[in-house]
C-alpha cells in the first residue's frame, strides 16, 4: 500500500498547546483554591466573601478542565487519523477505518501500520478510555432535575459531586496521557515519533 509521508496541514499542534496551556492553568487554580479554603478558619475574614471567591475559582477550574478534556480528545483523534492517512492514504482511512471509535483506532491503526500493537495493559489505555468517556459526556450533555424526595436528592447530589471529581481527575491526567503516548509511539516506531513529538509535545508560550 502506498505510503504518503509528506507534510500535511493540521490543527493538532494548536490543540495540544491548548491542552498543555489549560492544564497548567488548572493546576495553578487548584493551588489557589486550596489556599483560599484555608482562609475560612480565619475569623477576621468575611466567610461570605471567601465563599464567593471559591465559587469564582470553581467556575474557572471547571472551564479549564472542560477545555483540557475536549482539546485533548480532539488532538488525539486528529493525530491518529493523520498517522493512518500518512501511512495508508486518506482514501483508505476514510473507506475502512474512519468509522471506528477513537479507542479502537488507537488499537487498530498502529498494528495495521507497524505490525505491532500499543500495549493495552499500559496506563495510556485506561487514561484514553476515561478521556473519551468524559469528552462524550460533555459533548452530549443533558440537564437533569434533582428528585423531590430528600433521601433521593442526597444520592443525586453525591452522584453529581462524583461526576465533578471524575471530570477534574481526567483533566489532571490529560497531559500525562499525551506524554505516555509519546513514549509508547517512540518504542513502537522511532520515525513516527518525530511526527508525534511535533504534534503532541507542543508547549505553550505562556509560563
Amino acid at each position: 500500500m502506498a505510503e504518503n509521508s509528506g507534510a500535511r496541514l493540521s490543527y493538532i499542534p494548536l490543540f495540544s498547546e491548548l491542552v498543555r496551556e489549560n492544564h497548567h492553568k488548572l493546576i495553578e487554580l487548584e493551588t489557589q483554591e486550596s489556599v483560599t479554603k484555608k482562609k475560612i478558619g480565619d475569623a477576621v475574614l468575611d466567610t461570605a466573601e471567601i465563599e464567593f471567591e471559591l465559587q469564582e475559582l470553581q467556575n474557572k477550574i471547571d472551564k479549564c478542565a472542560i477545555e483540557v478534556i475536549v482539546f485533548c480528545a480532539m488532538a488525539l483523534e486528529a493525530y491518529i487519523y493523520d498517522f493512518a492517512s500518512r501511512k495508508l492514504t486518506d482514501s483508505y482511512v476514510q473507506n475502512h477505518l474512519d468509522k471506528l471509535d477513537t479507542l479502537s483506532k488507537w488499537v487498530v491503526i498502529p498494528n495495521l501500520v507497524t505490525g505491532k500493537e500499543l500495549p493495552r495493559d499500559h496506563r495510556w489505555f485506561s487514561l484514553l478510555r476515561k478521556l473519551i468517556q468524559q469528552r462524550n459526556s460533555l459533548t452530549h450533555h443533558k440537564s437533569s432535575s434533582p428528585p423531590p424526595k430528600f433521601e433521593d436528592a442526597i444520592v443525586y447530589l453525591r452522584k453529581t459531586e462524583q461526576k465533578g471529581k471524575d471530570l477534574l481527575n481526567t483533566a489532571r491526567e490529560a497531559e500525562e496521557l499525551l506524554d505516555l503516548l509519546l513514549v509508547e509511539i517512540k518504542k513502537l516506531d522511532a520515525e513516527e515519533f518525530i511526527w508525534a513529538h511535533a504534534y503532541l509535545a507542543v508547549k505553550s508560550d505562556n509560563p
